[in-house]
């Protein structure tokens, strides 16, 4: 019989993958799961089989749908739910801050005006739900969440839900539903017909136990428990505690009285009386944390700057206000900062705030203009609660521009005071100038703006910018970072053969190591080279790790180290591969390029459902990313999967797009498809280009050596794959990984031809 986990996982093989298990209670067990198709961690709350099996579902079901429909900031929503293959379960998102009881159990400090705090906000998230005719019926720390340093009530109406569903079946005598330590008298009793003052009297004790450190009643069975509940009155807190204001205990005591029409009437009653009650400790308290953290919000964006300059040509210092602010607050300790790309794919978007923040999962929203006159400029900031809008701070700053780097210092510093972020001390630099040239730091921001913009064109003028850069400050690493990876994009992107860019990108990697080895930035210049050029395998891996280092936000890396991991192969490569990408997912969750390319690794590495996954969210992300589309029928392509008519499709829709190596690619799909007739003649207009000296650059000869290996053509595989390899092309270096060439490794030209990469000719789809 498979277990619980392993069932899971059977059941949700096309949505989730299960990673492992959070918690087990007598019910069900929590799982850590990755949602594949949104490329972000899941909790799956799946119920035992046994008690599933007596579960009336489809009631359980239509509960859940109405509790689906609870939104409020303090309320976990559900996801997903279903109740398929003997699995009960519902999804929900995963908080990494975990529950109040993990705090608790790890002796974690709740200070009094932090444990009012979050007492509070339960209570407004109870009286939203109660208003909505919803009961919760299981508060306890356990279904307190944290998250920014707030409270988020999870399981909510569950209870209820396995109560109304399961109350008439005779398989699950006796059951109880609920806690016993934090059960209202009545609840304890079996009533069935429960109102919110039973929610009320569960926080009550939730509060007591927060400020005393246990709950109100304590006995050795849970049958003890329940008398005293019922017999006894809840002993007074300052019986534990001194230094509680007694209206705290009085409000407290309210909220804990036996008899339901002794407490406060509704949630929001009693949270407004706790506010009343603790008014002054409140006005008086630092900023409450839990533990040693001091935390009111420690999530932010950084939304694009708006140029609000004279002269439209000045969107680069704009952005790149915008850009060196999110570096700046990076180095933040115990803040998260959404991604560059991220906050970058609302650029021009009229969104509500409170939208942006539940797409980018950050607590404040910090967006501005610039207005940039020729020695001056003028930064307006606003800081924005994601929970309700309203402004938490605006400034403006009229400077000089040989002032830039002081101010952006003072703005980061300001976002750390306001969140309630701690800095680690008053010495502490968050923004280091990496030039004392003026004008050279223009030029280099100039040259990061086109480069940005990925394509081949605004890639030659950012090399124009960085060069100019160089010229006026020969020891700017950075600018050399950037010159290098313009010349590796455009390779990459096929608008110079490999050959002609990259002893260029490799001269200037090296310099910006040479200058400053303490930015990632020089480490990954200096891995693109090692990987897609020199094809040195051990220092491409070892320049991306000392990036991530350096910078553990920084997805490119994390990327291109997935990429590495597949080509030095070894026993987990595969699966390291794979967890590299999803990383750079996790830190781009709205990057569309990142998706698609992490797609591609997580087939090479086998996973062919989560590649395409992978590239259908790049797809959601930009329609017209014919990559994605590429990418997205490689995954169909797989052995495992053969799913070529969809490729077929997708290969089709990337041939209307700009950019798009589709016409390259659909030879093989076709020949894959058994379609040799088609596949041949459009390898033959192919071949047409080759002798008219149209010969396809980088990638695309690898994809023209696909389509022989697929029809047979082993000779003709061969060539094209020694082009490749004369070309230099990054992808060469797949052998080790790629399934087309399954057929091409008995002969003795693929191993000679790996071994002169330096690559294992024993592949992943071979093993599998």
């Amino acid at each position: 019989m498979r277990s619980t986990a392993s069932a899971l996982e059977f059941s949700l093989a096309e949505r989730y993958r299960v990673e492992r298990e959070l918690g087990r209670g007598t019910l069900s067990t929590v799982f850590l799961a990755h949602d594949l198709k949104h490329a972000r961690p899941v909790a799956v709350k799946v119920f035992h089989p046994d008690f599933a099996e007596a579960m009336d579902r489809e009631r359980f079901l239509r509960e859940i749908e109405i509790l689906a429909r609870l939104s409020h900031p303090n309320i976990l929503p559900l996801h997903d739910s279903s109740a398929t293959d003997g699995i009960l379960y519902f999804v929900m998102p995963y908080l990494e801050e975990g529950s109040l009881r993990a705090h608790l159990d790890r002796g974690d400090r709740i200070p009094l005006p932090l444990a009012i705090q979050l007492v509070r906000e339960v209570g407004d998230a109870l009286d939203y739900a109660h208003r909505h005719g919803v009961i919760h019926r299981d508060i306890k720390p356990e279904n307190i969440l944290l998250e920014d340093g707030h409270a988020v009530v999870a399981d909510f109406g569950i209870a209820c839900a396995i109560g109304v569903s399961s109350m008439e079946h005779s398989t699950l005598p006796g059951l109880v539903i609920g806690t016993p330590k934090y059960m209202s008298p009545e609840q304890a009793c079996g009533d069935q017909d429960l109102d919110q003052r039973s929610d009320v009297y569960s926080l009550g004790c939730v509060l007591y136990e927060l400020l005393s450190g246990h709950p109100p009643f304590k006995g050795s069975s849970t049958m003890e428990l329940l008398v005293q509940r019922l017999t006894r009155d809840a002993p007074l807190l300052s019986s534990w505690v001194a230094s509680v204001p007694s209206g705290i205990e009085d409000v407290l005591q309210r909220a804990l009285a036996r008899d339901p029409c002794e407490r406060f009437a509704t949630a929001k009653e009693f949270a407004r009386m706790l506010g009343e009650a603790a008014g002054g400790v409140l006005a008086s308290a630092n900023s409450p944390s839990v533990g040693a953290r001091s935390v009111r919000c420690a999530s932010l964006a950084v939304l694009p700057f708006v140029n609000l300059s004279p002269d439209s040509d000045n969107d680069y210092f704009s952005d790149a206000m915008t850009e060196e602010l999110i570096h700046a607050c990076v180095k933040i300790q115990g803040l998260k900062v959404a991604s560059r790309t991220s906050a970058f794919s609302f650029k021009g978007m009229k969104l509500d705030v409170r939208e942006i923040s539940r797409r980018l999962n950050v607590g404040a929203v910090l967006e501005g203009s610039v207005r940039k006159t020729r020695n001056t400029f003028r930064i307006t900031v606003q800081l924005i609660s994601a929970k309700d809008g309203c402004h938490i701070w605006s400034e403006t700053y009229d400077r000089k521009l040989s002032e830039l780097f002081d101010v952006q210092e003072e703005l980061a510093r300001a976002i750390a005071r306001e969140l309630s972020v701690t800095l680690v001390g008053k010495e502490t630099q968050l923004v280091q100038p990496p030039t004392d040239n003026a004008e050279a730091y223009h030029f280099y921001l100039k040259g990061r703006f086109f480069l940005n913009k990925r394509n081949p064109d605004d890639m030659r003028r950012g090399i124009e910018y960085f060069e100019r850069a160089i010229r006026a400050d020969p020891e700017y690493a950075l600018a050399y970072s950037g010159l290098a990876d313009c010349y590796h994009m455009l390779a990459i992107y096929c608008a110079l053969q490999p050959s002609e860019a990259y002893p260029r990108a490799k001269a200037a990697a090296a310099k910006a190591l040479a200058l400053n080895d303490t930015v990632p930035e020089s480490h990954v210049s200096v891995a693109y080279v090692a990987l897609a050029y020199d094809w040195d395998w051990v220092i491409g891996e070892r320049e991306l790790r000392q990036a991530i280092a350096l910078d553990p936000s920084c997805a490119q890396a994390h990327h291109w180290l997935g990429w590495s991991l597949l080509i030095r192969g070894g026993t987990n490569a595969a699966a390291e591969a794979a967890n590299a990408a999803r990383r750079a997912m996790e830190l781009e969750p709205l990057a569309p390029v990142i998706h698609a390319r992490a797609g591609h690794v997580l087939t090479y590495a086998g996973r062919p459902e989560e590649g395409a996954a992978a590239s259908l969210r790049a797809l959601e992300l930009d329609p017209h990313f014919a990559v994605a589309l590429e990418t997205l029928a490689y995954a169909y392509c797989h052995p495992t999967l053969r799913r070529y008519d969809q490729a077929i499709s997708a290969l089709r829709q990337a041939l209307k797009l700009s950019g798009s190596a589709a016409r390259f690619m659909l030879p093989a799909v076709h020949a894959l498809n058994g379609e040799r007739d088609e596949a041949l003649g459009l390898l033959r207009d192919l071949e047409l280009g080759v002798e008219r000296g149209h010969r396809p650059p980088g990638i695309t000869t690898m994809w023209i050596s696909w389509a022989f290996a697929a029809l047979g053509e082993n000779d003709e595989a061969f060539r094209w794959l020694e082009l490749a390899y004369a070309d230099r092309v990054f992808t060469v270096a797949l052998l080790n990984v790629e399934c087309a060439y399954d057929s091409l490794r008995s002969d003795l030209r693929f191993a000679a031809l790996s071994r002169k990469m330096g690559v294992e000719p024993e592949g992943i789809c071979t093993k599998s």
